[in-house]
């Protein structure tokens, strides 16, 4: 649970808290899950838009509109364009559906799904699929951490059998390869570089048997 007084420690002014640059952001950010709920209707209904008919339908939607005063403004202040080039032919075009469609890609292959992802991605409704897919990406992410850990036990499994054949021979007989082993057996986070030649690998080994 986050306390009123963790909140509060946010807001000191030590710890001041810091936006990053978001980049430049279009005016058709706010109408982007429409066009996308739109789109998943159409497919639903086996009428499935491409490339052009789905240009032609946001422009003709946004026509008229105060979204496509904002967009042209928007294109000639950061896109460096003429009046006469952003006026000419259709107001959106193949590059701004080249990036909806990464959006959707982004959506499709997210590993952590935030508000921002579904809203582009996917649309403003949480339906079914959105469900679907935040139990696909928490399963993967389960699957991820249990792999992680499988190996995790299975090296020091493996470590363990090293330590053991090595004590089970004399130390006066060990090989430097041998006190790599005991030296990484005994490792802690904190200490120096592992040695490479046997002296220095004996004298670490001596410093650090007694540890628990």
């Amino acid at each position: 649970m986050i306390t009123k007084k963790t909140v509060c420690s946010r807001l000191t002014p030590s710890r001041k808290l810091m936006v990053a640059n978001t980049g430049l952001v279009s005016p058709m950010i706010r109408m982007e899950g429409y066009f996308v709920d739109i789109f998943l209707t159409l497919g639903a209904m086996r009428q499935p838009s491409n490339a052009t008919e789905g240009l032609q339908i946001i422009n003709s939607m946004i026509k008229g509109t105060v979204t496509e005063t904002e967009v042209l403004e928007w294109k000639k202040k950061h896109l460096k364009l003429e009046c006469n080039d952003c006026e000419s032919g259709p107001l959106l075009g193949p590059k701004y559906w080249a990036i909806r469609l990464r959006a959707v890609d982004t959506y499709n292959n997210a590993t952590k799904i935030t508000a921002g992802v579904v809203f582009k991605g996917h649309g403003c409704i949480l339906d079914q699929d959105v469900t679907k897919r935040v139990q696909e990406v928490h399963k993967m992410r389960q699957e991820k951490e249990e792999a992680r850990a499988a190996k995790r036990i299975r090296l020091e499994d493996d470590m363990k059998k090293k330590v053991e054949k090595t004590r089970s021979k004399a130390e006066e007989k060990w090989s430097t390869e041998d006190y790599k082993v005991m030296v990484s057996w005994y490792k802690r986070p904190g200490d120096s570089k592992m040695p490479t030649t046997k002296a220095k690998l004996k004298a670490r080994y001596e410093l650090t048997s007694t540890r628990r």
